[in-house]
């Protein structure tokens, strides 16, 4: 993807998050910067969001968002087919913030990198790196086109992360940590300048220069649909949800999952830790399942990209 058109992305994605109006469509000038609901002669992509149809010059490369995932090319126009396969790619979660205003909570994407047989990790708790070059770019794009990202306290003690974007140009997402009781959050701190948001179940524990909130529990346990409401409540549309697989299995487990990134590596461990696990079924018909899935090349690997039905 060219610099040009990936400033493009963050330029909608920041607009679309401070826009209060409704959005029809969406304009890509030539020199990446990004209007609503207007049209110029300037214009090189389209992206429409309702039925209305803007008057087209028939030289702008023209797509239209069908979902939370799905985006289709109506016309290429003069993009390449690297560009057009980025943007059918990344288009959608520039505008997942329409969705959360409808929801009145944030929208949530989580991402693995998993080998063939589902592990994130080996039993000793390796992990780098399942995913290839590829994929760590795909994953700091996506923190780029995110409000905020998400991880629980094991990941922040075991992994120590930095969560930023350092491999691709754009601003850090607002960094959330679930956890209970204090931990070391000194690799989130490091380059950190708006702080960190963290939500627990206990009353306010030693965490100083942490923006600490206490959610309501029932059993010890936090539904995160709740954690989704209190980001949206402080202004978070989207959240990006890197785990690890007990955060992202509780998730799952309590339907607050929008949107699941599954990147497949062409590995088998046959021991190891599971990227997702839930309570035993007994009939496939109570399996979690998709209303729409797609599989998306990322270098010589490919990824599952999945919606869920949140609305159940």
């Amino acid at each position: 993807m060219t610099e040009l058109l990936w400033n493009s992305l963050l330029n909608l994605h920041h607009a679309i998050c401070n826009s209060s109006a409704s959005v029809d469509f969406a304009a890509i000038q030539s020199d990446g910067s990004v209007l609503l609901n207007q049209l110029t002669d300037s214009a090189i992509v389209i992206i429409t969001v309702s039925e209305v149809e803007p008057n087209l010059s028939g030289k702008e490369a023209v797509f239209r968002l069908r979902g939370k995932t799905t985006i289709e090319c109506v016309k290429q126009g003069k993009l390449t087919v690297i560009d057009r396969d980025s943007f059918i790619c990344y288009l959608p979660y520039c505008f997942l913030p329409l969705l959360a205003k409808q929801k009145k909570r944030a929208i949530s994407v989580a991402h693995f990198a998993q080998t063939l047989d589902g592990k994130i990790a080996t039993k000793t708790g390796d992990s780098k790196w399942i995913g290839n070059d590829q994929n760590l770019i795909h994953a700091h794009r996506m923190r780029a086109l995110s409000c905020s990202i998400l991880v629980g306290r094991n990941t922040v003690l075991e992994d120590k992360p930095s969560l930023t974007v350092r491999h691709v140009k754009g601003k850090n997402p607002k960094k959330i940590v679930i956890s209970s009781s204090p931990c070391d959050m000194s690799s989130l701190l490091s380059d950190e300048q708006e702080g960190i948001i963290v939500f627990g179940k206990t009353d306010q524990p030693e965490m100083k220069g942490l923006d600490y909130h206490k959610l309501a529990s029932q059993n010890g346990h936090i539904n995160c649909n709740t954690i989704l409401e209190a980001m949206y409540e402080k202004g978070i549309h989207s959240v990006y949800v890197e785990g690890g697989a007990i955060t992202t299995s509780n998730f799952l487990k309590d339907n607050a999952i929008d949107i699941l990134q599954l990147h497949i590596s062409p590995m088998v461990f046959g021991s190891g830790q599971s990227a997702i696990e839930l309570p035993g079924i007994d009939k496939v018909n109570e399996a979690i399942q998709f209303t729409k899935f797609q599989f998306q090349r990322v270098g010589d690997t490919i990824m599952f990209v999945g919606e869920l039905n949140t609305n159940q």
